[in-house]
């Protein structure tokens, strides 16, 4: 299950990532920066886990994860000028599954 959690956490870290690199000219710079290096931040966290550095890997992953939300909230303020929090919370429950995923099972 562990593999399953870490081809989750690089998928969804790439696709923030490529979101972050797409989302650029829309957004402002600091949020693009801000998910950005979230998402850097989660892929290096599995390359950690992989070496064997496992507490500083989850420590890191959920870093990663917690500055793609902040990023995500700050994207709906400036593109929609407000918090959808369905949206959030369905992203904090996938992040949630994914630390479950590499931490639990």
């Amino acid at each position: 299950m562990k593999i399953i959690g870490y081809v989750i956490l690089i998928l969804y870290a790439l696709l923030s990532l490529f979101a972050s690199i797409l989302g650029r000219k829309q957004t402002k710079n600091y949020a693009s920066i801000l998910m950005s290096a979230g998402a850097i931040i989660a892929i290096v966290s599995v390359v950690l886990c992989l070496v064997g550095e496992f507490l500083l890997s989850m420590i890191l992953m959920i870093l990663g994860l917690l500055l793609i939300q902040a990023a995500s909230i700050f994207n709906g303020y400036i593109l929609y000028k407000k918090f959808d929090p369905i949206h959030q919370l369905i992203r904090l429950a996938l992040e949630g599954l994914i630390v479950l995923f590499v931490m639990l099972l």
